[in-house]
This record gives structure tokens, C-alpha cells and sequence, in this order.
């Protein structure tokens, strides 16, 4: 196996302290937006919900190669794949506040927060922190257990019942999101360890995914070089990652102010029957404002007429420019990575 240069590993180092300076920095100038990034569906919470599901495809992904490949089973990584998607979805309640979905009686019932999740029911029913069991666990699993796996037998133990353990270099990671699962000093820091386990386990299969060689291309590879094979890690990862932080920025705080007047008067305008809509736009000369007019039509009954469903509309279609940009040049510029990924992140 290959291991991923030093440069990847002191980034993969650096960027635990450094973004938990850049919020203390945020907290020391001004604490009121410090908690607004912790509060529930802030910044904070949908980066660990992207950085959660990354994390589960890698590793589903990998697993599925490795299975096509060597006909090998490597439960390891559909397990891990399968818990950090279900950890994505439990993290934003499985889309509930994003859809505005009323919790079933059950969950208002027995679930701490009242919220259509898992966690904090068995939290209440058996009266434990999960954040602490989560601590607990995983400080383990990413300190001590790759320490452990320095020693020969230790390593032979989990090599032959196929468990693997993050890289070393990890370990800061796991260690400065363990402490943080303590919430201090707001009582809200188990957040940002929360977001830091999930960025630490996007590092983990990023690693799994260089080490077994499966897709880091090189701008010299061209379309059909050693390293194309088909460019699994930036067609599909890195796009993804890009998409689902566009979607992230457009959909935070969708809602967080009232209808401009255009905004209102088409989402009335859109109510009229179908023919009248496209024959006022003829006679009017706005017939270019139709077509939206009638999507908002059949989306309207679809997901209601709230300030955030209305805009979520625009803003997927602003997000789907992401990856349409991204294959437009991946076919005008197919050996310049860089560049594409560049474009594309602007």
C-alpha cells in the first residue's frame, strides 16, 4: 500500500487546532455569534453532516471496490460506511426542521429534544449523555487504539478480525474533539467535537482511499493515465463535497428574512390557473417569467408556501450549477484538475 505524503499528514494535523483557534477567536470578539454557529442547524451542525455522510460513501465506496475487485468482503468498511450515514441523518434529525415535519407523538414523548432521532431517545430512556458515551468511545478508538496497534500482536489481532484503526497522525484530531465534548466553556462545545469527529473520520477514509491507490489522480495521468481510474476521488468526492457545501450555503438562514415584494407577489401570481398564467405573460411581454411562474405552480402544493420552501427552490437550482460547471470542464479541460476544481470552487 501507498501512504499519503507528509504534506497531507501535517495539513491533516494542523487543521483540528487551527480551526478550533479560529473559534475561539470568534467567541472572544463576539460570543452572540459564536453560539448562533452552535445553535441547531447552524454552520457547525451541517458541516458535521456533511463531513458524517463524505464519510459514509468513501468508505461504502471502498468497500464495493474492494469487493468487485478482489472478491473480498471487507465488512469493516460497509459497517463504518453505513453508521457515519446514519450518524449524518441523526445529526439534523433525519431533515426535519429542514422540512418543517411535526414530530410523531412517539418522539414527543420520549425523546429529549423531541425530535425525530434516535440518540436522544435511548438518552432519555437510559438516562446517559450520548455526547459522553461518544467522548468515551471515540477517544478510545482514535488515541489509544492506534497506539495499541504499534505493537505487533495488537496489529496481527485487528488485521486478522479486518478492524482498522485511524493513522497516527489523526490522533491529535480525535483528542482535541474528545476534550471538546466536555462544553466548555458555553456548555455548547460538544458541537464543534461533534464536527471535529466527523472531519476526522473524512480524513481516516480520504487516508483508506490513497493508501489502497484507488483513484488520486495527478494532472500528468491525463484522461487515460495510470492514476485516471476514473478519477473516483475528485469526480465523485470532491464534487460532492462541493455541492453539498453550495446547497449548505444557500439553504442557511433561508428563511431568516420575511419576503422581499417580487418574491411575494410571484408566489401569488403562481396560484393562478396554468392557461392564465401563460397568457398574461403573453400579453403582458413578461413571458419569460411563465415558465418559473408555473414550476412554482406544482412545487407550491408540493412543500407548502413558507419563506424557506419557496427559496429552496431557487436555491437547488443555483446549487445544481456546481456540478454542471464541473463537467462542462471537465470535458473543455480534461487534464487541468486544478483548474476545474479552482473554477468550480469559485
Amino acid at each position: 500500500m501507498n501512504k499519503p505524503n507528509r504534506a497531507w499528514q501535517i495539513a491533516a494535523i494542523a487543521i483540528f487546532p487551527v480551526l478550533v483557534a479560529l473559534l475561539a477567536v470568534v467567541y472572544l470578539d463576539d460570543p452572540f455569534q459564536y453560539l448562533n454557529y452552535l445553535r441547531e442547524d447552524s454552520l457547525v451542525e451541517w458541516l458535521t453532516c456533511a463531513c458524517l455522510a463524505l464519510s459514509g460513501l468513501i468508505a461504502l465506496d471502498i468497500g464495493i471496490r474492494i469487493l468487485r475487485r478482489d472478491q473480498q468482503f471487507q465488512w469493516f468498511f460497509f459497517a463504518f460506511g453505513l453508521f457515519c450515514l446514519l450518524m449524518a441523518f441523526e445529526e439534523i434529525s433525519w431533515g426535519q426542521r429542514l422540512f418543517s415535519l411535526t414530530s410523531p407523538e412517539y418522539f414527543l414523548g420520549n425523546s429529549d429534544q423531541q425530535e425525530i432521532n434516535v440518540h436522544n431517545v435511548l438518552q432519555q430512556k437510559l438516562d446517559f449523555k450520548t455526547k459522553d458515551v461518544a467522548a468515551l468511545v471515540l477517544s478510545v478508538y482514535g488515541v489509544l487504539m492506534p497506539l495499541l496497534a504499534l505493537n505487533r500482536h495488537v496489529a496481527a489481532l485487528l488485521q486478522r478480525v479486518r478492524v482498522l484503526v485511524p493513522p497516527l497522525y489523526l490522533i491529535p484530531g480525535f483528542l482535541i474533539a474528545s476534550l471538546l465534548m466536555f462544553d466548555i466553556p458555553t456548555g455548547f462545545e460538544e458541537e464543534i467535537g461533534e464536527f471535529l469527529f466527523g472531519l476526522c473520520f473524512l480524513f481516516f477514509m480520504l487516508h483508506e482511499l490513497m493508501a489502497r491507490d484507488m483513484g488520486l489522480p495527478t494532472e500528468a495521468d491525463g484522461p487515460s493515465g495510470p492514476g485516471h481510474e476514473p478519477l473516483i476521488l475528485l469526480d465523485r468526492f470532491v464534487i460532492l463535497a462541493l455541492t453539498v457545501a453550495a446547497f449548505g450555503l444557500h439553504a442557511w438562514q433561508l428563511d431568516a428574512k420575511g419576503f422581499w415584494l417580487p418574491e411575494a407577489n410571484h408566489a401569488a401570481a403562481a396560484l393562478a390557473p396554468p392557461g392564465e398564467i401563460i397568457r398574461h405573460g403573453w400579453f403582458s411581454g413578461t413571458f419569460e417569467r411563465s415558465g418559473w411562474l408555473l414550476l412554482l405552480g406544482v412545487w407550491q402544493p408540493l412543500v407548502g408556501s413558507s419563506e424557506f420552501a419557496l427559496r429552496l427552490l431557487s436555491a437547488l437550482a443555483t446549487t445544481a450549477a456546481v456540478p454542471l460547471l464541473w463537467q462542462t470542464l471537465k470535458v473543455a479541460l480534461p487534464n487541468q484538475v486544478t483548474l476545474r476544481l479552482f473554477a468550480t470552487l469559485l
